[in-house]
């Protein structure tokens, strides 16, 4: 059968209720044809999940809305909702929301291998809503858009990418720049070429540790946040830079949480009148804090290799297992300081740290001591 939502005028079906954040009821189609509309304006507030085992959701004309909007307590104690689809169609062009953008905290949960919203529909993550992918769901058809403060969160190995892998596989994606993102996977995971450039607060939620696929950008007054847990959670930058803008924060770092710089990538942060901690390692954490002189901002990038110094000043064997690569597009017109940390298992056979620590800094030709 069929069941049209608008034919003419406004058609609004609510499933569930918008006053609780737990109900069970559901959306099942399991055949027939749901018309969202064909003229006028149909809308479906779907406050529990939605299954499709056959038939279709359809427009043919007027405006066709689908809501998601269980509402959830806050941004951690979320509201849930299950999207499945083992058979059925979505067709003609439908905006599906997750959330409206107030201070509800829905999650859609992607509850399918793969959930494909057809070849004219738009899935919004509006803000304050969040899309799950899980680790191997994908969400496939037209298009999907994060909004400023909306979250996807992914366990796929391959992250987000551009081609038929990944967590999000429509035809065009579009993030936006202040985005949230949780990378929360069990096995090796890397971002992706396709995660974008930018974001607000960009979680790593993963023991094994995340690698970055392309240079990214954590905009000023957003976190790069290193979950708090007694586990490892490494961001290796591989061969990509990390910036943290002015007024952005790395958040949790620790012995067993860093941002790993096991390539050429370097983490860049400006310096100007205060310390700065870089929160670098490779196979162990050794942070290095600049302190500046007077003068203006400088964006320094860092980065810390596990190995003796390159070209060796004198014995090996007396030098701690690590240097650190700072540099800087113009020179600091003051005094900069540089504290690095090392711990007793990065020293070498004949390190004496019953001495004094020499430190030197090599101009491109020579060593210069500087204490």
């Amino acid at each position: 059968g069929t069941l049209n939502v608008a034919i003419s005028g406004s058609g609004l079906i609510n499933a569930g209720t918008g006053t609780t954040a737990t109900t069970t009821t559901a959306i099942t189609l399991g055949g027939g044809s749901l018309v969202l509309a064909s003229g006028g304006t149909g809308t479906i507030n779907a406050y529990a999940d939605l299954n499709m085992t056959s038939g279709s959701i359809s427009r043919s004309s007027g405006t066709a809305t689908i809501n998601f909007l269980k509402p959830g307590v806050d941004a951690v104690n979320r509201g849930t909702s299950t999207i499945t689809q083992t058979s059925g169609t979505l067709s003609g062009t439908i905006a599906i929301n997750v959330g409206n953008g107030g201070l509800i905290y829905p999650r859609l949960l992607l509850g399918s291998p793969t959930v494909n919203i057809g070849a004219n529909t738009t899935l919004t993550v509006t803000a304050n809503g969040m899309i799950d992918c899980g680790a191997s769901n994908v969400l496939a058809g037209n298009a999907y858009v994060q909004n400023a403060q909306g979250t996807m969160v992914t366990a796929n190995p391959a992250g987000i990418t551009t081609g038929a892998s990944g967590s999000i596989q429509t035809t065009t994606r579009n993030f936006g720049t202040l985005g949230y993102f949780i990378y929360n996977g069990t096995t090796a995971q890397v971002t992706g070429d396709a995660f974008p450039a930018q974001s607000a607060i960009f979680t790593i939620f993963n023991p094994t540790g995340v690698t970055l696929t392309n240079p990214h950008t954590i905009f000023a007054g957003g976190q790069l946040i290193l979950f708090l847990s007694p586990l490892c959670w490494v961001l290796d930058l591989a061969n990509n830079n990390l910036t943290i803008q002015t007024g952005a924060t790395v958040v949790g770092a620790s012995a067993t949480r860093y941002v790993r710089t096991s390539g050429a990538g370097r983490l860049i942060k400006s310096v100007s009148t205060s310390p700065v901690l870089f929160e670098v390692g490779n196979s162990t954490y050794n942070p290095i804090t600049l302190t500046p002189g007077a003068g203006t901002s400088i964006p320094y990038q860092v980065r810390v290799i596990d190995a003796v110094t390159s070209p060796l000043p004198n014995d090996g064997t007396k030098l701690i297992n690590r240097f650190w690569s700072v540099t800087a597009p113009t020179a600091p017109a003051n005094t900069l300081v540089m504290n690095g940390q090392w711990g007793t298992g990065n020293q070498n056979a004949n390190y004496n740290a019953g001495t004094q620590v020499v430190a030197a800094i090599h101009n491109g030709i020579n060593w210069t001591q500087v204490n």
